[in-house]
């Protein structure tokens, strides 16, 4: 039985170390899911609204779950 103990310890620190790895990788896609749905929740822009990004103004054209289009004045996306 101590060798089964031994293979099970094993495996249980590995799933805890691959498990730590997936969550450390998956934070910032979850991240903006979260920031998407508080956006589709809260409404703080909506489509054809004028915004100005980094000193550029534009149009919102689309909302994603996970990111906003935005044509600016010159036609680019």
């Amino acid at each position: 039985f101590e060798q089964v103990r031994q293979i099970g310890k094993t495996l249980l620190a590995s799933a805890g170390i691959i498990g730590l790895v997936a969550g450390i990788a998956a934070k910032p896609v979850f991240g903006n899911l979260i920031a998407g749905l508080q956006i589709a929740l809260t409404q703080p822009i909506r489509l054809d609204d004028v915004v100005i990004v980094e000193g550029e103004w534009g149009r919102i054209e689309e909302i994603g779950s996970s990111y906003v289009v935005v044509r600016i004045w010159d036609e680019r996306r």
